[in-house]
């Protein structure tokens, strides 16, 4: 039995890279989200299995998160990006999720770049 994994963020360029290499995994399906309903409906069309999620609505993450063993998680840099993480990490805990993956990022211990420096 293949193991389903929901990503996150599947949109963006780093995101759609790591779905285009999931795909291409025999092991794996792959569950599309999008907090763009349009955009949730393009990839159904294509026979995909997406869903509407949207980080900042935790009412979402149940139907999201049904049947899912895997969770690939990449957030927007912002402060938001806190809450939603935590939310999402913790609906996921619950819903039996056994691996999350949560794309974050590393700086040099002296780095004043804003967004890189607290995180």
């Amino acid at each position: 039995m293949k193991a389903k994994v929901l990503v996150v963020g599947c949109t963006g360029q780093t995101g759609s890279l790591i779905v285009e290499q999931l795909e291409n995994n025999n092991l794996v399906d792959v569950r599309y989200c999008s907090r763009r309903q349009e955009q949730v409906n393009r990839w159904q069309s294509e026979g995909k299995d997406a869903v509407y999620l949207d980080l900042n609505e935790p009412r979402t993450f149940g139907i999201a998160l049904a049947g899912i063993d895997r969770l690939f998680i990449l957030t927007g840099y912002t402060v938001d990006m806190l809450l939603q993480s935590k939310t999402l990490t913790d609906a996921a805990v619950k819903a039996g999720v056994s691996h999350i993956v949560h794309w974050g990022i590393f700086a040099n211990w002296d780095c004043t770049e804003g967004h890189f420096a607290w995180h």
